[in-house]
């Protein structure tokens, strides 16, 4: 422990000098004086730039096209979601599986996308879905969002991210309802009509989030998005 004391401000100035220049910053207990010297760094934690959760639920062609651009970029990695087996009687087994490789990438740093479509072909699956499941569309579609809504909130409570970006209105509500909230504020756009703010009284009240329509957007919005939050975590 060591004791010292000021008879001016410059002192003070002095005393803060010497701290800043120690290898380990030490416990410093004493009064606001010696605070008010203190230079600002000394209150700022870096920023780290953190992932971002990307939920594409759509079947829309434009969300496939934003999700393989961001691919072909290297922008980000992508975990596949098994719709058939979300709506089966072991769709914890799904759920639980793609958390796991969502949160691995994640752990490593990697913008990671959710998606329920490859392909255009994926929308010729639906009515097979629902013959086998024996609901209607809409029943399949409230299953599914409900479902990887469950899977986001899973891993949000497993992994560390910077932000979310959910395409399609029925993900973002399901998501919004897993997450507990009450509603959505925004703060700032990306783009035309794609907002980004925050999910109020959620689990997570501080978290970026952007939305967009499933079907809205150029090949480029993705890649935008992510650039939009690196940016927010830049202090640009």
């Amino acid at each position: 422990m060591v004791v010292v004391d000021a008879v001016e401000d410059r002192d003070l100035m002095l005393i803060a000098q010497a701290l800043g220049e120690q290898e380990r910053l030490p416990l410093m207990v004493g009064a606001a004086g010696l605070a008010n010297a203190l230079p600002v760094s000394f209150f700022m934690q870096e920023q780290q730039t953190l992932p971002v959760l990307v939920v594409a639920g759509s079947l829309s062609e434009a969300t496939r096209r934003q999700v393989d651009r961001a691919l072909y970029e290297g922008r980000a990695e992508v975990v596949d979601i098994d719709a058939s087996r979300l709506i089966s009687s072991s769709y914890a087994l799904e759920i639980a599986s793609v958390a796991e490789q969502a949160c691995a990438q994640l752990g490593r740093q990697h913008h990671t996308i959710l998606r329920t479509s490859r392909s255009a072909e994926d929308r010729h699956l639906i009515e097979s879905l629902c013959g086998s499941a024996a609901i209607s569309r809409q029943q399949l579609g409230e299953m599914l969002s409900q479902r990887i809504g469950a899977i986001t909130l899973q891993i949000l409570g497993q992994a560390r991210v910077g932000g979310l970006f959910l395409t399609g209105g029925d993900i973002a509500t399901a998501v919004a309802s897993a997450l507990g909230a009450e509603g959505y504020r925004i703060q700032s756009e990306v783009a035309p009509c794609i907002p980004c703010g925050t999910f109020i009284n959620s689990e997570l009240d501080d978290l970026p989030v952007i939305t967009k329509a499933g079907g809205f957007g150029s090949d480029s919005t993705l890649c935008d998005a992510l650039y939009y939050i690196e940016e927010m975590y830049s202090g640009h």
